[in-house]
């Protein structure tokens, strides 16, 4: 113990000796560790650490039926989970040109010709049409009267993020469950004028109490009252590194009837087991049967769209991961250069030891005390700034954990296996040199 006392009474005068080692040192090593654990911390969350289900491989069980493909029920592999099934979903989008569909209906019969066109296709299961397609999209944030049946007559006009207009097999061929109520029907095309919501907007606006039965507003004098008949499963129409946003949903067929409005582009999904590459043909007759003149606009699947929508936290992972590898290997590289220099600075203080009867173990544990002690507040500091960084980097990306003890364990312990090198090797040669010789050069 008192050989111990002895080593750090030193260790702390000879750092008083030399502040500007102590403090570069200890920069050294908390900027090594708090980069490196903040970075390692977003890879974790984006590449390495396997989603929170049971068997995460097997993210989900697909119950789809195709006996003429000799498929009954498959297994799908998947990196990520976007709230409703991408599998097997092809889309594209048409735009009708404004001269030749004038009037909202006529939009609205041509939508539903193609639709029926592509059902009718081999291996087309379902068909729709979408104004929005998830899972990111422009927010409307367009102004809603609620009917509160439980106050006043109007409730205060609130803004709803997104407005989907869609046809009517829209939820099935999409793979979105009805939650409350049902989903819309044929017979809703020609029938009074209703919507469908999301949960996030049933919370916003209804709270605990249920929002089917209950009416809204979307325009002036003269717009009809449209009844809400179901609840429908939250999508993520923002992107998937956001929360669902509030959303309604109207159908194309009835809004063209009631108010008289019909966009001329849309986005048509098709589920299907056929690979993409055998529809191009058969899509593309199908809708050049009713006009020639539409292109076709960026016919590919729901994968492609989804790889689309995360390109932006790939690119963020993608970046960090060199960056993090360069930043590890900088400050290993500045750990042990730091370390080192000062050990082999010392050599004539380790001759003059060693002189005097000091022995080679004695020397090694004090220079590795030292070099320990300073590491253990460079790591300190370092988990400190790691946390702060990693904080930082939430805001980049999602399903990021402020503080992963794995991580931040890892990398301290990296570095300090680097000081540890830095500090034993310069030592271990400066005590097996001649302590005279040592003297005699110096």
């Amino acid at each position: 113990m008192d050989s111990i006392a002895q080593d750090l009474r030193q260790t702390l005068r000879s750092l008083r000796a030399r502040p500007t080692f102590a403090v570069l040192a200890v920069l050294t090593l908390a900027l090594g560790i708090g980069a490196n654990s903040a970075v390692f911390s977003v890879l974790d969350a984006v590449i390495l650490r396997p989603l929170g289900y049971p068997d995460a491989d097997r993210l989900m069980f697909i119950s789809s039926r195709f006996p003429a493909l000799g498929l009954d029920r498959f297994w799908v592999s998947a990196p990520e989970f976007f709230e409703f099934d991408d599998w097997n979903l092809a889309t594209f989008s048409l735009v009708l040109p404004e001269a030749a569909y004038r009037d909202p209906q006529a939009r609205a019969n041509f939508f539903d010709r193609l639709l029926a066109r592509l059902s009718a296709l081999p291996g087309v299961q379902d068909a729709a049409a979408m104004t929005g397609l998830p899972p990111h999209r422009p927010v409307d944030a367009r102004d809603v009267r609620f009917e509160d049946t439980s106050g006043p007559p109007l409730r205060p006009r609130d803004t709803v993020d997104y407005f989907q207009i869609a046809t009517t097999d829209y939820l099935r061929t999409m793979g979105i469950p009805v939650m409350q109520g049902r989903g819309f029907t044929a017979s809703d095309a020609s029938g009074p004028p209703v919507v469908l919501v999301n949960q996030a907007l049933a919370r916003t606006f209804f709270g605990s109490g249920t929002p089917v039965g209950r009416r809204i507003l979307i325009g002036g004098p003269g717009t009809p009252w449209f009844t809400i008949i179901g609840v429908v499963k939250d999508v993520k129409q923002g992107g998937v590194d956001t929360p669902a946003g509030t959303e309604i949903c109207f159908l194309a067929e009835q809004l063209a009837r009631t108010v008289r409005e019909m966009p001329a582009g849309m986005n048509v999904v098709m589920r299907t087991p056929l690979p993409i590459d055998s529809l191009a043909t058969p899509v593309s007759q199908a809708v050049h049967g009713l006009d020639r003149s539409l292109p076709l606009v960026r016919f590919r699947t729901m994968d492609e769209v989804l790889s689309g929508s995360v390109a932006r936290p790939r690119f963020v992972a993608t970046v960090l991961e060199i960056f993090g590898g360069l930043a590890l290997l900088l400050a290993a590289a500045g750990t042990y250069g730091v370390l080192s220099y000062s050990v082999t600075r010392r050599r004539r203080e380790i001759a003059v030891r060693m002189t005097l009867g000091a022995s080679r173990r004695a020397v090694l544990g004090l220079v590795l005390g030292q070099a320990l002690r300073l590491t253990v507040a460079g790591v300190v500091a370092g988990v400190v700034a790691g946390l702060g960084l990693t904080r930082l980097l939430q805001s980049l990306l999602f399903d990021l954990r402020p503080f992963d003890p794995t991580t931040f364990a890892a990398v301290a312990g990296l570095v300090t296996v680097v000081a540890f090198v830095a500090s034993a090797t310069p030592a271990y040669r400066a005590a097996s040199l001649d302590p005279g010789a040592v003297l005699r050069e110096e």
